[in-house]
């Protein structure tokens, strides 16, 4: 949670938005981590803003948005990228071959994508854990990834 906490607030971000938050356990314990993040998921919860993620875009306008294991299906990575006010994206997904995963994120013009070391040095992701070999040295499939913004539209900070 450091290493990410870090990350999140290495970019200098005004507004951090978690999409998909599901029961909200990574997001609040970034916010111990001192990241002032908001909460969304479409159910909702204690703590959680009941929006979707092209509704919390719009009322929030983030400048940073966390997504964890978002379906990948689902479009919500091309949503969250093409958003005006978002510079940065810190996506957390499952990689290798034959896994998941949005190809919008690794084809979308004008950003740059970096893995995020540290966080993944302590990263297991569920085919980890589930395969046996989320203990000692392996590949493993769970990474995240900052990507940032590279020409910020007129205006905005960055």
């Amino acid at each position: 949670m450091e290493a990410l906490a870090g990350a999140l607030r290495g970019t200098g971000a005004e507004r951090p938005l978690e999409v998909g938050s599901g029961g909200g356990a990574l997001g609040r314990a970034l916010r111990e981590g001192g990241v002032p993040l908001r909460l969304t998921d479409p159910p909702g919860g204690e703590g959680i803003e009941a929006l979707d993620t092209a509704a919390a875009l719009d009322r929030h306008r983030p400048d940073l948005v966390l997504a964890c294991w978002l379906p990948f299906d689902a479009g919500e990575d091309a949503r969250i990228l093409a958003h005006p006010a978002v510079r940065w994206l810190l996506a957390i997904v499952q990689t290798g071959p034959g896994y998941a995963g949005s190809e919008v994120l690794w084809r979308a013009g004008g950003w740059e994508a970096r893995p995020l070391g540290e966080v993944n040095r302590w990263s297991v992701s569920r085919a980890d854990f589930l395969a046996g070999v989320d203990r000692g040295e392996h590949e493993r499939r769970g990474a995240a990834f900052l990507l940032t913004r590279r020409d910020p539209a007129p205006g905005r900070k960055g």
